[in-house]
């Protein structure tokens, strides 16, 4: 079984990064730019109907429908990143267009980003089961801690059930780019494989690649949000700075964490006892 090396790891990030971050840096911007023309008209017009009260059923299944499609329009997207990276870690050619790769290639990639949105939603089909069963129990501590509180802790419970299904198939889209005739099982039966006895280490890796610049971004985060609690002109001064600091740290941070994924994808095929990388 093979394990990763995360000082060696961390090493080999620093290197690729000061070569393509800033080519990262447009692609996501490019990303989120586009994802959030699309998904704001979307999330929008959800939010309108949402508001409408005594909802049919017919509404709700279509409004979970349209989360669906828009969980999977997204997984498309991160296929697009997690190739360009991948192409970066080896060094080859190429172009802000691998943005679009996932959709370029789609019926490559849809199976994947269909399983994976699927894995999303059985885990919030399951909090939605825990909540209705629990909602006595839930009632009194929201009465205790308050809505906010309450939601807050749901949320983050949710998010980190999420992480921790979704990081052992994190090599779905690697694999399948590397075997295209692998089908979609396949490749996160694979995934998991690599991923055995690695869970914590790639963690580890991911919190020394971005750990810095994501508590920087938090400490400029909570700046900003102090110096806009004082109304002069020299705090908003320093709250656009603050705020400017934060944007460059959390894209920083971002764009490491893309890189995580194709190195320990690599470090792993690369150091498989078998010397092969993996086939169908």
């Amino acid at each position: 079984m093979n394990k990763l090396n995360v000082k060696a790891l961390t090493e080999k990030l620093n290197f690729v990064a000061t070569k393509n971050l800033g080519k990262v840096f447009f692609a996501m911007f490019l990303m989120i730019m586009v994802e959030s023309l699309v998904f704001g008209v979307v999330v929008f017009a959800l939010v309108r109907i949402s508001s409408v009260e005594n909802l049919t059923s017919l509404y709700k299944a279509v409004m979970l429908g349209i989360a669906f499609i828009l969980s999977t329009v997204s997984f498309l997207f991160q296929t697009g990143l997690l190739v360009l990276t991948l192409k970066m870690v080896r060094e080859e050619f190429v172009t802000i267009g691998f943005v679009f790769y996932g959709f370029r290639k789609i019926k490559k990639f849809l199976p994947l980003a269909l399983i994976n949105s699927l894995l999303v939603s059985f885990i919030f089909g399951i909090y939605k089961l825990i909540s209705f069963l629990l909602k006595p129990q839930l009632k009194m501590l929201e009465d205790k801690f308050g809505l906010v509180v309450l939601v807050s802790i749901f949320i983050g419970i949710i998010l980190l059930s999420i992480l921790f299904v979704l990081v052992n198939f994190i090599f779905v889209t690697q694999i399948k780019y590397d075997n295209p005739e692998m089908n979609a099982f396949k490749c996160f039966i694979k995934s998991f494989v690599l991923m055995k006895g690695n869970v914590f280490r790639f963690f580890s890796f991911v919190i020394r690649s971005c750990g810095i610049n994501l508590v920087l971004a938090l400490f400029y985060f909570g700046m900003s949000l102090s110096m806009n609690s004082v109304k002069n002109n020299f705090s908003s001064i320093l709250s656009f700075v603050f705020d400017f600091l934060y944007f460059i740290n959390i894209y920083k941070a971002a764009g490491r964490l893309y890189f995580t994924f194709p190195i320990a994808y690599t470090s792993l095929i690369e150091n498989n006892d078998s010397g092969e990388v993996l086939e169908a």
